[in-house]
């Protein structure tokens, strides 16, 4: 399920650090603080990233200066949090309808609208667009930080596809016997022979991908997916997907050209023109004696154009 916060600036002009995502978590804990906090007290076991994901959306795209984004006042700002969990948004909305605006690093932004989606899975295999870049890697036992695969390299998808398993069993007990495929657009790939994109992990940067994905397997799995995100570093917001919609056709298309009666036609007055078949005199066909005439004529011409070709 999900909660798309729709957010406008109160002020003309607004100055928000580039890595203005990794404060959401932040803010939607206060918002949290807003609902009913008997309900809320069995989430608070967990981090936030287990049962929520989140993405920040600008519109239309900010101005950037010395890692500073310039927000107008007809921007709009869209957060929107996702969970397998009904109740977690439920409690999230309930917060936000006690709430007339939020504070964004010292910035008022009114909440304009909030819209609550819940979509279903009924396929098994379904197309879908990352919201934010994709990353996969895993940590060793020793190591502080996860070791990132490149989306070329065989680990990045089975990495995540197991991810996606361990999570859903981890929330369920129980791991779906299908399993879940994690695979690349290939038609994309005809078009696009690198799809890495350059992303900044705790001052690190990394490869992440942003490309069409194709979901099968487990309808549960999938649905697991859409709800919770795939990838590493969910908790900063990345790697939120989206069902991938066909954008409709263009109604203004190339109409095909009329049959028109010359009956119909108009001069340059806008008056029908007035045709009368009866002047139109029909010519008589030709006999053989003058078929034969018209060919020696055209055989002769042909020839001397010939001639003066060569010449």
């Amino acid at each position: 399920m999900r909660l798309i916060i729709e957010l406008k600036p109160e002020s003309e002009q607004n100055l928000l650090s580039v890595d203005i995502q990794f404060l959401i978590p932040k803010l939607i804990k206060f918002v949290f603080s807003k609902a009913n906090q008997e309900e809320f007290a069995k989430y608070q076991t967990k981090p936030l990233s287990d049962y929520l994901n989140f993405n920040l959306k600008i519109s239309p795209k900010p101005r950037v200066y010395n890692d500073t984004l310039i927000v107008g006042g007809n921007y709009k700002l869209f957060i929107t949090v996702s969970s397998y969990s009904k109740e977690i948004i439920g409690l999230l909305n309930e917060g936000l309808l006690k709430m007339k605006h939020l504070l964004i690093q010292n910035h008022k932004f009114s909440i304009q609208n909030l819209e609550l989606i819940e979509s279903q899975i009924s396929t098994d295999t379904v197309k879908v667009i990352p919201m934010a870049p994709v990353l996969s890697g895993k940590t060793a036992e020793e190591q502080k930080f996860p070791f990132y695969f490149k989306w070329n390299s065989p680990e990045f998808m089975t990495t995540i596809e197991e991810n996606i398993k361990n999570e859903y069993n981890s929330v369920f007990n129980t791991i779906p016997e299908e399993g879940i495929k994690v695979k690349y657009d290939d038609n994309y790939l005809k078009f696009h022979q690198n799809i890495s994109q350059i992303v900044v992990v705790g001052k690190r940067k990394q490869k992440a991908i942003w490309a069409p994905l194709y979901l099968s397997g487990s309808k549960e799995l999938i649905q697991f997916a859409l709800d919770m995100g795939i990838g590493l570093n969910r908790e900063q917001g990345y790697g939120m997907l989206d069902v991938y919609t066909p954008k409709p056709k263009s109604e203004e298309t190339v109409k095909k050209p009329k049959r028109v009666n010359i009956d119909d036609l108009l001069d340059n007055f806008g008056n029908t023109i007035e045709y009368n078949k009866k002047d139109v005199v029909e010519e008589e066909p030709l006999d053989d004696n003058e078929i034969w005439n018209w060919m020696k004529f055209i055989d002769i011409h042909s020839h001397i154009i010939n001639q003066i070709d060569d010449g």
